[in-house]
């Protein structure tokens, strides 16, 4: 292997990882505020377009966007094996 390919492995390998990192951060975020966007927040009674407004909104869809995209890839490369 040359070193030309052994960078270029390299570098796929370090943007895999973190293309991974940010899904899995993402996907902490989207889990996390679930509930609130749900119900609100129920022991203040505050609704949850209260919560959240529509740049709330547009990151969250986003982010679900980047982690499906990213899910989808991964059934691809399994897939060709």
């Amino acid at each position: 292997m040359t070193n030309e390919e052994m960078a270029s492995s390299d570098f796929r390998i370090a943007e895999q990882t973190l293309k991974q990192a940010e899904s899995s951060l993402k996907d902490r975020t989207l889990r996390k505020d679930r509930e609130a966007s749900l119900y609100g927040d129920e022991m203040l009674d505050v609704p949850p377009d209260r919560i959240f407004g529509r740049l709330e909104a547009d990151a969250a869809l986003a982010d679900a966007r980047f982690v499906l995209e990213q899910c989808q890839k991964l059934v691809r490369e399994h897939r060709r094996g």
